[in-house]
């Protein structure tokens, strides 16, 4: 093997078949940048989400201008991070950077909503989401289907984030990981219900129908996945459940608390 390889692998231990099993311990880790940086990247992508900012001569002026710093932000930091990083490295930082802060982005827009959905966005919270009536909900983006679509990416990432292999952060709370994640989907799914949104139901169920075609696609190469569903296509039919619950028993919540029938 080429002395320049970044990485070693013990041909020693074979298993089943004569196939050689790679040691892992010699496996250089990636590079990794600095976290200052992922996080001002995170916040960079999850702010124009959230921000409670408005007013100016017309209502989406400030929310604009304040996506365009937030993405001209990105480019200075993607700018600094070539510097530090290979591009495998860059690419995959950027990738997981993403996905965990639209994740973010999502839930708490989802926590905004129900706020929004059930009347409670009152005093100190006024200033920081946009005020609504009893069963009308869209976080801080205005507009319901804008809000159920981000509910949607928020998902699509944690499908994603589901098959990342433990390891940081991910090893030391990988106990914790399958009941966080199913309260992130539990959550996401009551957001989009209380949206009342028909696209935001039409984005889930194309999200779980390509999460159910991948899985039998790749169950073509794999006869071991033919008998049983993959992760990913567990927990898209766990969230279609969840949402379908959501749907209705929230206007039934709703009900109870105000007397008031949401609208659709």
């Amino acid at each position: 093997m080429n002395s320049g390889a970044a990485y070693a692998v013990n041909t020693s231990d074979t298993g089943a078949g004569g196939i050689t099993s790679p040691d892992l311990s010699s496996v250089q880790s990636h590079p990794k940048p600095p976290a200052w940086l992922t996080t001002l990247l995170g916040a960079a992508l999850v702010f124009p989400w959230i921000s409670p900012l408005g007013g100016g001569p017309h209502v989406d002026m400030v929310q604009r201008l304040t996506t365009l710093a937030c993405g001209g932000l990105c480019l200075g930091l993607g700018a600094l991070a070539c510097g530090r990083l290979p591009p495998r490295a860059l690419a995959r930082t950027a990738a997981h950077t993403t996905a965990a802060a639209w994740l973010v982005a999502a839930l708490l827009s989802a926590v905004m909503a129900l706020l929004q959905y059930f009347d409670q966005v009152n005093g100190a919270l006024a200033d920081w989401i946009h005020p609504s009536s009893a069963g009308n909900a869209f976080a801080n983006l205005r507009q319901r289907n804008q809000f159920a679509s981000l509910t949607s990416i928020g998902l699509a990432s944690l499908m994603w984030m589901a098959q990342w292999p433990p390891g940081g952060l991910l090893k030391r709370w990988a106990a914790w990981r399958p009941p966080l994640m199913a309260a992130a989907v539990l959550l996401l799914a009551a957001g989009n219900a209380a949206s009342s949104s028909r696209t935001g139901a039409l984005q889930w169920l194309l999200l779980a129908g390509l999460a159910l075609w991948w899985d039998r696609h790749g169950a073509h190469d794999n006869p071991h996945l033919r008998e049983r569903l993959s992760p990913l296509v567990r927990w898209s039919l766990l969230a279609l459940g969840l949402y379908v619950a959501a749907n209705w028993l929230m206007p039934l919540a709703l009900q109870v608390q105000t007397g008031q029938v949401p609208l659709s």
